[in-house]
This record gives C-alpha cells, structure tokens and sequence, in this order.
C-alpha cells in the first residue's frame, strides 16, 4: 500500500510517522461529501416549501387574473356581451364534425379575436370543484400558457356550449409551479367541471375517462346534435406518453 512518511520530534529525538495515503484521501473527500449533503438538504427544503409556496403564488395569480376577467366582463354592456357570445356561436356552427386541429393562418386569425374582452387571450375559466380546480382559459395550447392555466385546442369549438360542439381543454399536470391538472386523474364518472365566459356558465358531467397515444384523436371529434367537453393532459405523471382524456357531457 503507498504510504506518505511524515516526520515529527519528540524527546528531542525524530521519530517517523507513516500515514496511509488512503486515509489521506478520505480526508480530502470530506468537504465533498459535506457539500454532497448540503446539496440533498437543499433540495429537501426546495421540495417541502419552496415548491409548495410557488404553487401558492401561483393560484393567487390566477384567482387574480380570473377576478380582472369578471370586472372586465362587468363592465360590458349586455349588449356588448351578447355581441361577444353570438360570435362565438356563430363560429362553432360553422365547425365541421368530426376533429379537426389544424388551422391556416387566416383561420387562426379569426380564432385569436374572438371571446377576449380583455385583449389577454383569456376566454373565460374553469372550475373542478372536486380537485380543487379555478383557472383561466386562454386562446390556443402554446408552452407560455401551459405553464400558467388551461389551454383550449384551436378548432374545437370556443368554449361556450351549444349543439353540435365539443371543446377541448389542455392541461399540465407535472409543474412544481402550479397544480393546473395535476389530480385530473381522480375524476370519477358524474364529476362535474363548469366553463365560465362572460357569465355564461356551461356545465359537464364526467361520463368517460380514457388513455391513449397522443395522436389518437378519435373521441375529440365534434358529433352532430352533441354539446361535449374534454379535458386533456399527460399521462401517467412525469410521462408525455400517453393522453389522459377525461370526457363530459352538458348537463342543466
């Protein structure tokens, strides 16, 4: 074994002293594994209050965004609103059935100025009383508002009810920022889920629940005479492998 000799006086005489060079180098690890420990504390407190307090943060923002969202509808006139809401009808009666989520630039255009009163591309909200649900819902299913609320997929139908419709909300589950989707999972047939726009309330009765690959579009499809939402996230938790869709049906 390679030693490292030390010499040192005592009685007036040298004597040597031999220290294992092992025994030194696990001298030199200890303010690794020091630091190594200090990382793990760190993480442990991130993980039981940092995370926690951003989600937090998180659901104030929101509750705000969703009360300057009412203020503004407030605001509006009834006429003004009814213009809003019959333009989005209008809209939805022209969707063809079946599923369809690619839109030219025209028709993204088109999309993009209806139902926001506010000019912020929120069109309304959602609650899901059972999880704990109260978010916003904003104009397309981009990565910038996934990470704060609910996306609604462009060409399904706005999300404000009638026959023949079927909305399609998106959602993240996994965000150590926000909560969003996160317990969609513990939905059960009969849980209901209501959408909020300019007052309109429309609500859903859970009637199915599905996972699937995620280009596995079928059930999204809008059905002549229908008045249907689904609710859309990743699955299982941590994987984008498959969509869990949660499926409803308009009741009164």
């Amino acid at each position: 074994m390679e030693a490292i000799e030390h010499k040192k006086w005592r009685d007036g005489g040298e004597t040597a002293v031999t220290v294992p060079a092992q025994g030194r180098r696990a001298r030199n690890l200890r303010p690794l594994v020091w630091a190594l420990l200090g990382l793990s504390l760190l993480a442990s407190l991130y993980l039981l209050g940092y995370a926690p307090i951003n989600r937090w943060l998180h659901s104030i923002r929101m509750d705000a965004a969703i009360s300057s969202y009412e203020k503004a509808a407030a605001d509006l006139t009834e006429a003004e609103k009814e213009d809003i809401l019959s333009a989005a009808d209008e809209y939805n009666s022209n969707l063809d059935l079946g599923a369809h989520f690619i839109l030219g630039e025209e028709d993204l255009a088109e999309y993009a100025a209806l139902l926001d009163p506010q000019g912020t591309g929120m069109m309304g909200y959602i609650e899901i009383p059972k999880i704990g649900v109260h978010l916003p819902i904003y104009h397309t299913a981009d990565e910038d508002t996934l990470a704060k609320a609910v996306g609604h997929i462009p060409g399904s139908s706005l999300p404000v009810g009638g026959e023949s419709c079927h909305t399609v909300l998106c959602g993240h589950r996994d965000q150590s920022t926000a909560d969003l989707f996160h317990d969609l999972d513990k939905l059960s047939m009969g849980d209901t889920f209501t959408l909020t726009v300019l007052g309109r309330e429309v609500t859903y009765s859970v009637d199915n629940l599905q996972v699937v690959l995620p280009e596995e579009i079928e059930s999204l499809a809008i059905e002549e005479e229908a008045d249907r939402c689904t609710l859309v996230t990743c699955h299982p938790h941590g994987s984008s492998a498959y969509r869990l869709l949660v499926h409803g049906t308009r009741v009164e």
